[in-house]
C-alpha cells in the first residue's frame, strides 16, 4: 500500500511540477576574471626565467594591474546585483529568501573537510576507511545496550497492551498531515510535506486505510525504518567525528503516523509524569 501512495504522488508530481534543478552559489569569479589571472601568472613565469630583465618585469606588472582592476570590476558589479536583489526581496515582503541571503552573506568561507581521524587520532585519506570510521562513531552512538534499570518491565508493558486502543480515524490522519512543516529536508522516499499537505482527499483516504493497516497488524513499511544520517559540524577540529552531530531526516509518511501516536500519548503522559 505505501508503495503505490508514494508512485502515485511522485508521479503526479513529476507531471503537475517541474523539476528544479540544485542552485549552484554564483560567484564574482568568472572567466574574464580568469583569463586575466592566467595571463599574470604566465607573465610572471617568463619574468623568473628571464632573470627579472625590464621588459619582463613591465609586462608582468601589467598584467597584475590588469588582474587587480578586472577583479575589482567584477566583485563590485557582484555586490551591486547582490543589493538590487535584496532590495527585490525586501519592497516584495519575501521575508525569507531575504534573510537567507542576509545570512549566507555574512557567513566566511569554510574549505570542504572529507577526511577523518581514527580513535587513535590517525588521519583517515581513503573513503573506505572513512566510511567505516563514520559508520562506527554512529553505531556506537546510537547503538547503545540499556541497562535493566532502564528496560521497561515486562508487568508495565502488559498493562498498556491490554488497553483496547481503537485504530486512527480519518479526522487524525487530516490533523496529522496538517501539522507537518514546510521546508523540511527530504528522507529516503524523496516526497516533500508540501505534496502530502496539497494532496487530494483520495490521497488523504489512502493514507488512512494505511495507517489503520498499519496499526493492527502492528508492522510499518520497511522504508520507514531507514533514514539519512546528515553530520552536522558543531565546534573544534573537523576531522573528529565526535565534533558532529547527526541529523537523520526521516519519510514524511512516518512523521504522520508518529503525529498521531504522539496526540494519543500526551492524555496519557500528563497525567503519568505531572508537571515537571
Amino acid at each position: 500500500m505505501w508503495t503505490h501512495l508514494k508512485n502515485a504522488i511522485m508521479q503526479t508530481a513529476d507531471t503537475i511540477l517541474d523539476r528544479i534543478e540544485s542552485v549552484t552559489y554564483k560567484d564574482w569569479f568568472d572567466a574574464e576574471c580568469k583569463r586575466a589571472t592566467i595571463s599574470k601568472n604566465n607573465a610572471y613565469k617568463r619574468m623568473q626565467q628571464r632573470n627579472h630583465t625590464q621588459k619582463a618585469v613591465e609586462e608582468y606588472r601589467t598584467a597584475r594591474s590588469k588582474e587587480k582592476r578586472v577583479h575589482k570590476q567584477k566583485k563590485k558589479i557582484f555586490i551591486d546585483c547582490g543589493l538590487e536583489e535584496l532590495e527585490h526581496l525586501r519592497s516584495n515582503n519575501e521575508n525569507k529568501s531575504f534573510y537567507q541571503k542576509i545570512n549566507k552573506s555574512r557567513k566566511d568561507f569554510q574549505p570542504r573537510t572529507i577526511s577523518s581521524r581514527n580513535k587513535e587520532g590517525m588521519l583517515l585519506s581513503e573513503e573506505d576507511d572513512i566510511l567505516s570510521r563514520w559508520k562506527e562513531h554512529f553505531d556506537e552512538l546510537l547503538n547503545k545496550e540499556l541497562s535493566d534499570q532502564h528496560v521497561t518491565s515486562q508487568k508495565t508493558y502488559q498493562v498498556y497492551s491490554d488497553i483496547n486502543e481503537p485504530t486512527p480515524t480519518l479526522d487524525e490522519v487530516k490533523n496529522a498531515i496538517q501539522k507537518l512543516k514546510d521546508y523540511k529536508a527530504l528522507g529516503i522516499d524523496l516526497i516533500q510535506a508540501e505534496l502530502i499537505r496539497k494532496a487530494s482527499p483520495d490521497f488523504v483516504e489512502c493514507t488512512n486505510q494505511l495507517i489503520t493497516k498499519i496499526s493492527t497488524t502492528e508492522t510499518i513499511p520497511e522504508d520507514w525504518n531507514w533514514s539519512i544520517i546528515c553530520p552536522i559540524h558543531k565546534k573544534g577540529d573537523m576531522t573528529i567525528c565526535s565534533n558532529y552531530t547527526g541529523i537523520s531526516p526521516l519519510c514524511v509518511a512516518y512523521k504522520i503516523f508518529s503525529n498521531i501516536l504522539f496526540n494519543r500519548l500526551m492524555t496519557h503522559v500528563e497525567t503519568a509524569i505531572g508537571n515537571y
